[in-house]
């Protein structure tokens, strides 16, 4: 599996709703908790309760060693994703900035709109990790059944742990950047890698 080639996952486009709508729409009630327990490396996180499982691949085969859980929640007509993937990292993705560096070449040579807002290194737990965050067009990020298209924000955040490399990372409609960032960041802070 290309690790680059994730950021061509669809986002539906939507139409943007009034903003006190989102803010009301994007309250969480509680969390789950997700723990992977197969594949090549047990972890748990926790997950706001609107968000449902949509993909779990536990790949642990001489020919293919990673594991990806896929959450998505939608709100009204806007759609969020936050993806969790594990895999033994080859000399060419050897660090967090490598591997962030692979991701975002790969979206601004394949990703229409492509602007990167910000990117820095950061702490999560005892690990440095590396964050990224970009807009870009949400056609342009695959298998759109839509003709039209819409700006969608995407938040990276990429690790070595336990000899693991681990990324983090969210897609949504742009009308949803802001109410979903603590989604995010509450994957991220609960984020638990056994080993």
């Amino acid at each position: 599996m290309k690790k680059t080639s994730r950021l061509n996952k669809l986002v539906v486009p939507v139409a943007i709703l009034l903003p006190a709508l989102m803010l009301s729409a994007c309250q969480n009630t509680g969390y789950k908790v997700m723990s992977v327990n197969e594949g090549i490396q047990s972890f748990s996180f926790e997950y706001p309760d609107n968000y449902q499982l949509i993909r779990l691949s536990l790949e642990n085969s001489p020919s293919a060693q990673y594991t990806e859980v896929g959450l998505s929640a939608t709100y009204g007509e806007n759609y969020s994703e936050i993806y969790v993937y594990l895999w033994p990292p080859g000399d060419d993705m050897s660090s967090a900035e490598l591997i962030m560096d692979s991701l975002l070449q790969s979206g601004q040579s394949t990703l229409k709109d492509f602007l990167l807002i910000d990117e820095s290194t950061t702490m999560i737990g005892d690990t440095i990790a590396r964050r990224a965050t970009f807009t870009a067009d949400s056609a342009s990020a695959g298998n759109s059944t839509q003709p039209a298209s819409r700006p969608a924000m995407y938040r990276l955040t990429t690790m070595i742990y336990a000899g693991l490399a681990v990324e983090v990372d969210m897609t949504c409609d742009i009308a949803l950047a802001d109410a979903t960032a603590d989604d995010y960041q509450h994957v991220l802070d609960t984020l638990s890698i056994m080993g």
